[in-house]
């Protein structure tokens, strides 16, 4: 459920136990490992399993856990021990996310019910935003660009643009810069390229293990909110999907295991290409980039498929073309 994380020739994996561990990336052998639910008492707010990625930075593996004075946990990359646990909030669904404020290094927790923010080095909690009560979920990442961060929700809930503060002194908050209904996001998330947002606003409850979820793909100005494009209603719809920004294209893999490579335009939303690559099952997957491969997977296949320019394929690979 947690896509791995590559960094400094170290593998780094979370399951849905909460077990988190270190493996080398050329041998597989096993480094440390630890299962933080046990270990830190997170049973808020995973109940589908524990499913956040590993976010590395500056020799820490930080992870949402949810646990009493552990909402977030930082392990020493090296060996697996615990470098600084802070906070008291439910975990969720989002990993952990590394961002720069005013030139001070923060993580941002995407927690249950509240937006937090954390000092990266020593762990303290300087900032608190509530969301919500009870029950909730959040899974898809934030989306920041100093001084502004974007938050999407399930549940119909839409998006919201804060201002983070320059300075964590005498009760700092966060400024909303605007709210709409619009752009929901469940298990996968929007990007920003440029001052656009890009992603696919649902409009079920949440996203369904039965069917792909309803909706439309958007386009909306990041610092306004306003919609700028949309899909329509039609059987050719995007869909949800993860997305991943490449050559001034985006390259999407939908619910229905379609790749999709879109046009980054503004204006319209703009399908260069398309094609089936896992079909009979629900992918929520994100598709991976890597020398001029996209990897994609769902819960039972995985495939790879070249998208880079012919000449650079090696030769002894076999090519099949999208049109057949």
């Amino acid at each position: 459920r947690a896509t791995p994380t590559l960094a400094e020739g170290r593998l780094l994996f979370a399951g849905p136990s909460g077990l988190v561990g270190c493996l080398n990336a050329d041998t597989g052998k096993l480094i440390w490992s630890r299962n933080l639910v046990t270990e830190f008492k997170g049973d808020g707010g995973t109940g589908f399993g524990y499913a956040c990625s590993p976010t590395v930075v500056d020799q820490l593996v930080v992870m949402p856990v949810g646990g009493p004075g552990a909402s977030l946990v930082a392990l020493h990359l090296e060996d697996g021990k615990t470098a600084w646990q802070a906070g008291s909030q439910p975990a969720s669904y989002t990993p952990a996310m590394p961002i720069v404020r005013n030139r001070r290094k923060l993580i941002v927790g995407y927690l249950e019910n509240a937006l937090v923010l954390h000092d990266l080095k020593t762990g303290e909690l300087l900032l608190e935003h509530d969301l919500s009560e009870g029950y909730d979920e959040h899974s898809s990442w934030p989306l920041y660009r100093e001084p502004y961060l974007w938050i999407a929700a399930p549940f119909r809930s839409g998006s919201q643009l804060f201002e983070i503060p320059a300075e964590f002194e005498n009760g700092a908050t966060l400024k909303t810069i605007w709210r709409s209904r619009i752009l929901a996001n469940d298990v996968l998330s929007s990007v920003l390229v440029g001052d656009q947002i890009y992603g696919f606003d649902i409009f079920d409850q949440q996203s369904k293990t039965q069917r792909p979820s309803r909706g439309k793909f958007r386009c909306i100005d990041f610092l306004t909110g306003n919609e700028l494009c949309s899909t329509n209603d039609t059987s050719d719809e995007i869909g949800q999907a993860g997305i991943i920004v490449a050559d001034d294209k985006l390259i999407l893999l939908n619910e229905r295991g379609e790749l999709i490579l879109l046009r980054i335009n503004p204006e319209e939303c703009d399908i260069l290409a398309r094609c089936s690559v896992l079909t009979g099952e629900l992918t929520w997957t994100p598709p991976i980039l890597h020398r001029g491969c996209v990897y994609v997977r769902n819960q039972s296949r995985a495939a790879c498929i070249y998208v880079g320019k012919p000449e650079l394929l090696p030769t002894q690979q076999q090519t099949l073309r999208v049109d057949e």
